[in-house]
């Protein structure tokens, strides 16, 4: 089940623009083929080659970047699996996902915003950074 979870991970992160290459045949093509980091539930796009994508395993929460053609996984002050994203800027994102987790990317570090509750949080959005629903 996780290889069909990760296939559809990568699948998500080439529809995004994230496969650097640009294969010689039309269709799909193989970026990862053993992704550690669990499911990929949630991705936002900065425009090509900017991409933040979360996710995660049972105790392990999972962030990965892109710029340009380099992958980082990134750490956070979180242990559950994370479900959406959703940004105004490369500064400025906002994750939540199991546990109650939110997390706030603004430019140095994720901080986690504590909320009184351990309820999985499966969306975030907001109008602008003084305006965010979770």
């Amino acid at each position: 089940m996780h290889k069909v979870i990760n296939i559809l991970g990568v699948v998500l992160l080439c529809a995004f623009g994230a496969c650097s290459s640009t294969p010689t045949e039309p269709g799909f093509e193989v970026v990862v083929d053993d992704l550690k980091d669990g499911t990929l539930n949630a991705a936002w796009s900065f425009g090509p080659g900017k991409l933040v994508v979360v996710g995660g395993t049972p105790g392990h929460a999972a962030v990965l970047r892109l710029d340009g053609d380099t992958w980082k996984r990134e750490s956070v002050p979180a242990a559950h699996i994370l479900w959406w994203v959703h940004a105004f800027h490369e500064d400025d994102i906002w994750v939540v996902g199991e546990g109650g987790a939110i997390l706030r990317w603004q430019g140095s570090e994720w901080a986690r915003i504590e909320l009184q509750s351990t309820v999985a949080l499966a969306g975030v959005w907001g109008a602008n950074p003084d305006d965010v629903w979770v």
